[in-house]
C-alpha cells in the first residue's frame, strides 16, 4: 500500500528529462535518489528535474525502474530493519534470560540457606521443646519431693510437739500425784497411831479403875477445875484448828490431785489421737513420696537407680519418756 502511494505520488508530481549522451539509453544512477527527493532542481550529473511536466514512455520506465530499485530498497531496509529487531530483541531477551536465569539461581540459592536455616531452627525448637519437658519433669518432681517433705516435716513436728507434751504431763503427774500419795499413806499411819493410842489410854484407864475400887474420888476445887477447863478448851481448840487446816490443806491437795489426774487423762487420750493422726500423715507422706519416686522411675530412666526412703527418722527429744 506504501508503494502504491509513492508510485502515484511520483507520477503526479515528477518528471525527469534524461540528459543526451552517446548511447541514449543509459539510466543515471543517481535517478532513484533524485526521484526520493523530488524538491532538487538539477543533481550533479546534469539531470534535469521539472516539476509538472509531463513525461514520455522512457520516462516511465525510469520511473519504474527507480519504484522497483526504491521498493526493493524498502524490503531490503524494512528486512534488515526487522533483522536489526530481530536481533535486538534476540539480544535483548537473551540478556533477559541470562539475568533470569542468575536471578533465579540467586534465588534457589537463597531459598536452599532458608531451608537450611529453617531445618536449624527445627532443630533448636525441638530441643527447646525437649528442653522445656525436662524442666516440667524436674519441676514435678521437685514440687512432689518438696510436698512430701513438708509433710513429713508437718509429721515430725507434730511428733515432737506431742512428745514434748507427753513428757510435760508425765512430770506434772510426778509432781502432783506422787506427794498426794505420799500424803494419803501418812494420813492413814497418822489415823491408825491415834486409834491406837486412844485404845491403850481406854485401856490404861479401865485398869486403873478396877485396882482402885474403893478410892474416893478426888474432886478438884471449883477453881483448879475451871483452869482445866479452859485448858482443855484451848488445847482442843488448837488441836481441831491444826487437824482442821491440815485436813483442808490435804483436801485442797487432793483435789488439785484428782483435777490433774483427770487432765492427765484427757490429754493422754488427746495426745494418743494426735500420735495417730501424725502417724497417718507420716504414713501418706511416705506413700506420696513413694509414688512419686515410682512415677518418676517410670518416666525417666536416667533416675532408675534412686532408692526410696528406708525408713522415717526418729528424733532425739530432750525429756521424752
Amino acid at each position: 500500500m506504501a508503494d502504491g502511494d509513492a508510485y502515484e505520488r511520483l507520477l503526479a508530481t515528477v518528471s525527469i528529462v534524461d540528459k543526451p549522451d552517446d548511447a541514449g539509453e543509459d539510466v543515471d544512477e543517481g535517478a532513484d535518489e533524485r526521484a526520493v527527493n523530488p524538491g532538487e532542481d538539477v543533481d550533479p550529473a546534469g539531470t534535469s528535474v521539472v516539476i509538472g511536466e509531463l513525461v514520455d514512455d522512457d520516462g516511465f520506465k525510469v520511473i519504474d525502474d527507480a519504484v522497483l530499485r526504491l521498493r526493493t530498497a524498502m524490503q531490503d531496509h524494512c528486512i534488515s530493519y526487522r533483522e536489526d529487531i530481530r536481533r535486538r530483541y534476540e539480544a535483548s531477551l537473551e540478556r533477559a534470560q541470562a539475568e533470569h536465569s542468575v536471578a533465579m539461581t540467586r534465588a534457589q540459592d537463597q531459598l536452599e540457606q532458608v531451608k537450611e536455616r529453617l531445618a536449624v531452627l527445627a532443630d533448636q525448637h525441638e530441643k527447646v521443646v525437649a528442653s522445656e519437658a525436662q524442666h516440667a519433669r524436674l519441676l514435678g518432681r521437685v514440687v512432689g519431693n518438696y510436698a512430701g517433705a513438708c509433710a513429713m516435716r508437718r509429721a515430725f513436728s507434730t511428733w515432737k510437739r506431742v512428745a514434748s507434751r507427753h513428757a510435760e504431763l508425765e512430770r506434772s503427774v510426778g509432781k502432783w500425784v506422787v506427794p498426794a500419795n505420799k500424803l494419803k499413806r501418812k494420813l492413814r499411819a497418822f489415823s491408825a497411831w491415834n486409834a491406837a493410842l486412844r485404845a491403850v489410854s481406854k485401856q490404861q484407864r479401865e485398869v486403873r479403875v478396877q485396882g482402885a475400887p474403893n478410892r474416893p474420888p478426888v474432886v478438884p476445887t471449883p477453881i483448879s477445875q475451871d483452869l482445866f477447863k479452859s485448858q482443855l478448851e484451848a488445847m482442843s481448840r488448837t488441836l481441831v484448828s491444826t487437824y482442821e487446816a491440815t485436813l483442808q490443806t490435804m483436801r485442797a491437795k487432793l483435789d488439785e490431785a484428782e483435777r490433774q489426774i483427770a487432765l492427765h487423762v484427757q490429754n493422754k487420750a488427746r495426745v494418743e489421737r494426735e500420735m495417730k493422726q501424725a502417724f497417718l500423715r507420716s504414713v501418706s507422706a511416705l506413700n506420696l513420696e513413694a509414688m512419686s519416686m515410682l512415677n518418676t522411675r517410670m518416666g525417666d530412666p536416667a533416675d532408675a537407680q534412686i532408692e526410696p526412703r528406708s525408713s522415717v527418722p526418729t528424733p532425739a527429744t530432750k525429756g521424752a519418756p
